[in-house]
């Protein structure tokens, strides 16, 4: 599903109680994205947008027994174990990263740093079920939230 921007923004801005007009070059924070995907959630898992929608609602591993579960932090071992697994002799992957304008990198603490806890736990919510089922290690700032 692609994403279409004016109306993706129109829809964010809407449930985020701030002002948008069309045509306008828009951009929202960090901050106003995680409001928008918890006001979004609360709507229902199952219509909110699939790019940012809890993992275990679109491939339901309750409900599935999956042979191989791959992540994009650990790609590089996960296909050299498909390739040994699989007798495959060649893979011709290309992976692109997303680099900012600036050049800078940032890690997810830098992004999370300073927020509200009540987000953090509306957060931490939300995807509480993807983190266990895959395994991810909860952040500090999410870790005693309820």
């Amino acid at each position: 599903m692609l994403i279409d921007r004016e109306n993706f923004f129109q829809e964010a801005f809407k449930l985020i109680g701030r002002p948008w007009q069309r045509g306008t070059v828009t951009s929202i924070t960090f901050r106003e994205f995680l409001q928008y995907v918890i006001k979004e959630s609360k709507r229902g898992l199952d219509t909110m947008n699939c790019h940012w929608r809890p993992i275990h609602t679109i491939c339901q591993p309750c409900t599935t027994e999956y042979k191989y579960i791959m992540k994009l932090e650990t790609i590089e071992e996960d296909f050299a174990f498909l390739r040994e697994e699989l007798a495959i002799r060649e893979m011709n992957v290309t992976l692109k990263m997303n680099v900012n304008k600036k050049g800078e990198s940032r890690t997810s603490d830098d992004y999370f740093k300073g927020l509200p806890v009540d987000l953090l736990a509306g957060i931490r919510r939300l995807y509480k079920y993807d983190f266990t089922l895959f395994n991810y290690v909860i952040p500090d700032y999410l870790e005693n939230l309820g």
